[in-house]
């Protein structure tokens, strides 16, 4: 995507790291990955995405929204109709 910015290997190894550590099921420890991509690569719209979703399906709501707000900071584009029709999103949203 040509607007989204060039990722080093840094943010791509913390990226894999917490996409390994969610297949592994270690949800708190992938949050924390996620949470590190977005501070080094905050126009990734990909971490943003997966932050957003992990918070919603862990039932931190709270934080989730916080991190959609963080997103919509960065242009980070929200499918409206496609978050309302995943479970995970549509709690956020209403």
């Amino acid at each position: 995507d040509g607007l989204q910015k060039r990722v080093g290997p840094d943010e791509e190894s913390e990226y894999l790291r917490a996409l390994a550590l969610q297949l592994m099921e270690r949800h708190d420890d992938a949050i924390v990955s996620l949470r590190r991509v977005v501070q080094l690569a905050p126009a990734r719209s990909d971490t943003h995405e997966a932050l957003i979703s992990s918070l919603a399906e862990l039932g931190r709501n709270a934080e989730a929204v916080k991190a959609m707000e963080v997103a919509a900071r960065h242009n980070f584009d929200f499918n409206e109709d496609a978050m309302r029709a995943d479970p995970a999103y549509a709690q956020l949203l209403d």
